[in-house]
């Protein structure tokens, strides 16, 4: 049976009264140091430390106070036969299964059997037995997989590292860690988090591991933040860039009017991450700082250079225009109200109101009529064929489009009513106007890179998946080199068929494809049908081996 574990959110002001209770009464206080910091930890609590200099999750490390009962030097099974205090014989090794000594650490490999967890503090041989003064002593530091060095630590207590990013890969290593400590501590265990840790926080990744924590959640700083704009945000898509690839978090508010993202310290996921690319779409771009505490912050980002935010952070991203704000937020269709209610009768609630926070998922048609968009002389690829790339291309939130030769932006826009970010790559001018203008008649956002390819795509997003229904081998190659997962090719031509798959293939991607030809009933005199047949088109398809 595990420790009695209870997560606790802090938002910058005091502990209520449930969260103080449960901190007083623990032996062990996990957090950031920040929140460590900020609290008054109880006299004699082990701590367990997450994230290295910069914030980030680089390293975990557990804390014995010179006020714990243990003595220095001695190695306490938690679970085991060995009381808290004593010390273990000289030669007594570490059993199955035996829970994290206290003061002594294990290398990757060494004396810890099969399921026991490491232990902390020293660096104890393959199959050696703990002895008592051995390796690491009392106040000394330890790495993961190194032999302690006499120097002692900074912090109070003994402080062993039980992760690194050059040590036992990274963040993730080091969490993993960090909650085995956690998990394998004879409890309570009190873990500080931010805001609500349920909500992209702590609490899945405990839950995950078997842990049923008791969680005293405090305002999220996601609400706080849209609460500071006087604005509502169920029609927002949430975003973390904790821990994860920024890439597709960009994606994601880039393909939708009003977006919040969760950040991380440094510059690959903190706010400098986002914050050019959502001006350069036009966004309005706020960055909320230590929501609730009194040194909070709320800046309008207007430009310039690079500037450091405080953590924790939250920007938020709004698309104001006015053609989109009539269409609401995330994942709005056209039809809806401009109140960001999602007022539309597709919505099937009584009134058409939005009923589902955040995206809504799939529109409610697709591979839409071609008379739904503004074309020249019919070129604009036929609504069966559309069906079929976008079957292939699997548009949706976090997802990057490219749409080569996009003509009239049929395909682009209907990439962004899944909720990609769709990026339109079209040379002639007139042909971008049309895609603009389609875009705003489908309350959808889709960027235009206007320029012929390869040139232009210097610059773009990184695409997840490529369409290309114009432009020649060239762009396509160019297409190719960038190496998304899917690319998908339409052609008039039988001629072209035989050269796109080789060169698809040459680039490493495995080649499959069909020929459409729809054929539309169409009316006759005396109320007779006929089928009409429109022109064959050849779809090609590749997926990176």
């Amino acid at each position: 049976m595990g420790p009695v574990i209870t997560v606790i959110g802090c938002d910058g002001g005091p502990l209520s009264e449930p969260a103080a209770a449960a901190l007083a009464a623990a032996r062990c206080v996990a957090g950031s140091g920040r929140h460590l910091e900020r609290v008054a930890l109880p006299d004699g609590a082990d701590r367990i430390r997450f994230g290295g200099a910069d914030g980030s999750p680089a390293q975990a490390s557990v804390a014995v106070p010179m006020s714990s009962a243990a003595s220095r030097g001695s190695a306490v099974s938690r679970g085991s036969a060995a009381s808290r205090g004593s010390a273990a014989s000289p030669g007594s090794a570490v059993s199955p299964g035996s829970a994290v000594s206290r003061g002594s650490a294990a290398s990757p490999g060494s004396a810890a059997s099969p399921g026991s967890a490491a232990s902390r503090g020293s660096a104890a041989s393959p199959g050696s037995a703990a002895s008592p003064g051995s390796a690491a002593s009392p106040g000394e530091a330890a790495s993961v997989g190194t032999v302690a060095s006499p120097a002692p630590a900074a912090s109070l207590g003994t402080v062993a590292s039980v992760g690194g990013a050059a040590s036992v890969g990274g963040a993730a290593a080091a969490f993993d860690c960090a909650l085995a400590a956690i998990l394998s501590h004879y409890g309570p265990v009190v873990v500080l988090a931010s805001g609500d840790p349920g909500f992209f926080g702590i609490v899945r990744a405990l839950s995950a591991r078997g842990a049923a924590p008791n969680v005293i959640p405090a305002t999220s700083s996601v609400a706080l933040a849209f609460a500071r704009l006087g604005l509502p945000w169920d029609d927002a898509l949430v975003l973390s860039a904790h821990g994860r690839d920024a890439r597709p978090v960009l994606a994601a508010a880039l393909g939708c009017g009003k977006a919040a993202i969760l950040t991380a310290p440094g510059p690959t996921r903190g706010p400098q991450r986002f914050i050019p690319a959502l001006l350069a779409a036009g966004r309005s771009v706020y960055v909320a700082e230590c929501l609730g505490a009194p040194d909070e912050r709320l800046t309008l980002v207007t430009g310039g250079g690079p500037r450091e935010f405080a953590d924790p952070n939250v920007v938020i991203a709004l698309d104001m225009s006015s053609a989109h704000l009539a269409h609401g937020g995330c994942g709005a269709r056209d039809g809806d109200a401009a109140s960001g209610t999602g007022v539309s009768g597709s919505d099937g609630s009584p009134g058409g109101r939005r009923w589902m926070a955040g995206h809504l998922g799939a529109p409610d048609s697709w591979a839409l009529p071609e008379d739904a968009f503004a074309h020249r002389d019919s070129m604009i690829t036929k609504a069966e064929v559309r069906a079929l790339v976008l079957a292939r291309l699997g548009p949706g939130p976090g997802r990057t489009i490219w749409d080569i030769g996009s003509g009239s932006g049929s395909v682009a826009v209907e990439c962004a009513r899944f909720g990609a970010h769709s990026i339109a790559i079209e040379a002639d001018p007139a042909q971008c106007e049309r895609i603009r203008a389609n875009a705003v008649a489908q309350g959808v956002r889709v960027q235009v890179a206007e320029g012929s390819a390869p040139e232009v795509l210097a610059g773009l997003l990184p695409a997840d998946c490529v369409f290309a229904g114009g432009g020649g081998d060239s762009a396509l190659a160019a297409a190719a080199a960038a190496r998304p997962a899917r690319l998908v090719v339409a052609l008039a031509s039988v001629d072209r068929v035989r050269g796109v798959r080789d060169l698809l293939a040459g680039h490493g991607y495995e080649v499959d494809g069909t020929a459409l030809q729809a054929s539309r009933l169409a009316s006759l005199p005396g109320g007779s049908i006929r089928l009409a047949a429109a022109n064959p088109v050849f779809v090609l398809w590749g997926n990176l081996r």
